[in-house]
């Protein structure tokens, strides 16, 4: 998307046509709840433009931060931030299509393994699966125990 990657006044130009773009469409989160083993709520999409069949909804689930006592791999790292625990409802995300105006709410729930920890983001976000280019993302965190 930018001429020459290693320069920031291109990266900048970029950003900079990005923002005066309108929002094509907005996420948010709804009924989050939380037990020892599940991560629920839901998300709601509007849409102010037709959204394409192209298009994919992604909802993923992090860690916010992992501290090892000792390192779990060869280079010797302990700390780890923004881990990736699961996908819902997997990796390949979920169709989008949606006419300008209307909206579409998805419920989810993500299993929670008894070993992570309790700072946990949902991250949400609609790609093109064409191009690759992101509408529109958003993130909430999960109350702590």
């Amino acid at each position: 998307m930018v001429p020459d990657p290693l320069s920031e006044t291109c990266y900048r130009t970029l950003i900079d046509n990005q923002l005066q773009q309108d929002t094509l469409l907005t996420l948010a989160f709804q009924q989050l709840n939380r037990s020892d083993t599940l991560l629920q709520g839901r998300l709601e999409v509007k849409a102010f433009t037709d959204v394409s069949s192209d298009h994919r909804l992604y909802l993923a689930l992090i860690e916010d931060e992992i501290d090892y006592p000792n390192p779990p791999g060869t280079n010797g790292q302990t700390h780890f931030e923004a881990v990736l625990r699961s996908f819902y409802p997997d990796g390949n995300g979920m169709v989008v299509t949606l006419a300008a105006f209307s909206n579409v709410k998805v419920d989810f729930t993500f299993k929670r393994n008894a070993e992570w920890g309790n700072d946990l983001t949902v991250v949400a976000f609609v790609q093109n699966s064409v191009t690759k280019a992101v509408l529109q993302a958003g993130w909430t965190r999960y109350p702590r125990f």
